[in-house]
């Protein structure tokens, strides 16, 4: 009997696809302390997304009738023959004609000469192992996208950075963004676990060094090379970089990072991530790739160890060996057209490690369900998250908890296996784009003037001292920025309970941490943590005194000073308090801004003097 190319073992012997289905090459064991708890589930999946993965791929091959398949690599195409390698190093010649039509088709895309790359594409180092790509202009210009006010954030970014808005607005229009590609590398050295390089394509030619002072104002011109921009920062202590590739596409990274980035065009080593790209990158307004080759290369470099030490070494986290041993390939793609979904795709090495996965996302989403279906079991799941975390639990992510949309969201996603491949899809519901909608919004106007024809650049907005001198946006009523980043003109603070009351008083840049005095008022910037409350606003000496129940913005031995802000409870000591023009008040959002020009008249009548 003539035995069919794709059913031949390697003794020799005719296999059925039923024998290939069952047949179970040798599998690593996967110990059950490998997978952390079902709390653990979303925490890990995002950990793939971070890092989604993509080897030369194991795929399932078939016949052109359907009868026969087989699991393999592609290797290579010689004129109409094809060269398969399967999984135990088997490799199979057969005629290109004989395999289905898809895949002739899929043979044909990934062995015919590579078109046009996009120009991110270029800049993809065999090193790096991951790419997240966002397409800002038609992110705009999609339904979701023009609903969600994204034109308001550089206006954001400048209000949180204190920067220019309007050289912010140049450098960071979504609508003259044609893409932004985020790489990744892999265990650079150090602590660090990936160092970012950012590739950003505009639609039309731009002055790259224009764009980048208004982001940097401190930043130059290298000596050496006219499109090198330096003076950025640092970023895990290497210097920031920018670098103007070509009139339309900007490159911002690491040193070390853009010196691979620049170079990736020379590199002759295989490029399995250009490779994924070039295979699966479609119209998703949000893309994201991941390869584990590059990753599993750096690790053994920088442990010295091949991959059974690495499987076996008890000091290699568990989530690093998941990510880097169990994940084949992966991908993420988030579209925002009529329907608006999200569509991960996880592959395995085993079959078992992705029914593994399968369970553990399944069981996941389950009980996660469960736990989000009663006021009492929400509660519960609120407070286990608060024991969970080192860190304080944003009061957004709680009520979110609370939120039928979120409910929705997580009923509305379906997790299969097949085979080796995991998939996770989510057809966005109605009531979750509403949600987003308004979180959006609240984001944008936080960091909004706090009147649209002032120049003030709010710094905090929030009933909760403790986040004063930190960078929190989680909506328009707890929002902060650190005091480094207000603008170092600074001539004027202002402390504002609503749109019509305020007092203004001047400060300087430097002051604006201190405890600083002008005649008989002074500003309280220290956020002094003291007798049950935090001290931050503006105080006048003329009201000086220790009377049992009025608040003191700033205490002093055996008496202190009322006024305008935070502080604490006189002789009652009970708790965080509040005060407005001397007098104590209930829990109360305070808006702190700053001003660098000329006061209005207007403003001159809020001036304390």
């Amino acid at each position: 009997m003539r035995r069919h190319p794709l059913t031949v073992s390697p003794s020799g012997e005719e296999e059925t696809v039923s024998h290939l289905a069952t047949r179970t090459p040798h599998v690593r064991a996967m110990p059950n302390n490998r997978w952390p708890r079902w709390s653990h589930a979303v925490a890990v999946v995002f950990n793939i997304l971070l890092a989604l993965n993509a080897q030369a791929e194991v795929r399932t091959w078939k016949d052109a009738t359907g009868t026969y398949s087989t699991q393999a690599e592609f290797v290579r195409l010689t004129g109409q023959t094809v060269e398969l390698r399967r999984e135990n190093g088997e490799l199979l010649k057969l005629p290109l004609a004989q395999l289905s039509k898809s895949d002739q088709e899929y043979i044909r895309k990934l062995a015919a000469p590579a078109s046009p790359k996009p120009s991110f594409a270029n800049y993809i180092h065999p090193n790096f192992c991951a790419a997240i790509l966002v397409h800002p202009k038609q992110i705009v210009e999609s339904p979701l996208g023009g609903s969600l006010r994204l034109g308001g954030l550089p206006e954001l970014v400048a209000t949180t950075f204190g920067r220019d808005t309007v050289g912010v607005k140049q450098a960071l229009d979504p609508a003259k963004i044609s893409r932004v590609a985020v790489l990744l590398e892999p265990f650079p050295g150090g602590n660090v676990a990936f160092l970012p390089g950012a590739v950003l394509e505009y639609t039309q030619d731009v002055d790259a060094q224009q764009l980048v002072r208004a982001l940097r104002p401190e930043s130059q011109i290298s000596p050496n090379d006219r499109r090198l921009i330096t003076g950025l920062g640092e970023v895990a202590g290497v210097e920031l970089q920018a670098y103007a590739a070509d009139p339309r596409t900007l490159l911002i990274a690491p040193a070390a990072v853009m010196e691979q980035m620049r170079s990736a065009q020379q590199e002759s080593t295989t490029n399995v991530l250009r490779d994924k790209l070039r295979l699966s990158l479609d119209d998703s307004e949000v893309y994201a790739a991941y390869v584990s080759r590059p990753v599993l290369r750096a690790l053994q470099r920088l442990t010295g160890k091949n991959e059974r030490e690495l499987q076996e070494d008890e000091q290699t986290d568990d989530a690093v060996k998941f990510i880097v041993l169990d994940v084949a390939s992966g991908s993420l793609a988030i579209q925002l057209g009529k329907t608006t979904s999200i569509a991960v795709n996880v592959v395995c090495n085993r079959p078992n490690e992705a029914q593994v996965l399968h369970e553990l996302v399944d069981n996941g989403l389950k009980s996660l369900l469960t736990a989000l279906s009663s006021v009492q079991s929400r509660d519960v799941l609120k407070e286990e998250m608060k024991h969970e975390f080192e860190e304080p639990v944003p009061p957004l992510v709680l009520e979110t908890v609370d939120s039928p949309a979120f409910r929705d969201l997580v009923a509305a996603t379906s997790v299969r296996q097949l085979g080796r491949s995991v998939d996770v899809s989510i057809r966005i519901p109605s009531s979750a784009i509403a949600l987003l909608n308004k979180s959006v919004g609240e984001l944008i106007d936080a960091g909004q003037p706090s009147d649209e024809h002032d120049e003030w650049t709010v710094i905090f907005r929030s009933d909760d001292p403790r986040i004063w001198n930190s960078s929190v946006n989680e909506g328009p009523n707890r929002f902060a920025i650190p005091l480094s980043r207000a603008p170092a003109n600074t001539q004027y603070l202002r402390l504002k309970r609503s749109r019509d009351e305020g007092v203004i008083i001047p400060v300087t840049h430097d002051q604006l941490g201190k405890r600083t005095e002008s005649g008989n008022f002074g500003w309280v910037g220290t956020n002094l943590n003291k007798w049950n409350g935090r001290h931050l606003g503006v105080y006048s000496r003329r009201w000086t005194d220790n009377v049992r129940g009025t608040v003191h913005i700033w205490p002093m031995e055996n008496k202190g000073i009322r006024g305008w802000g935070f502080g604490n409870h006189v002789k009652l000591d009970d708790g965080q308090s509040y005060s407005w023009d001397g007098k104590t008040v209930g829990k109360t959002v305070f808006e702190i801004s700053v001003k660098s020009g000329p006061l209005t008249d207007a403003e001159k009548r809020l001036l304390l003097k």
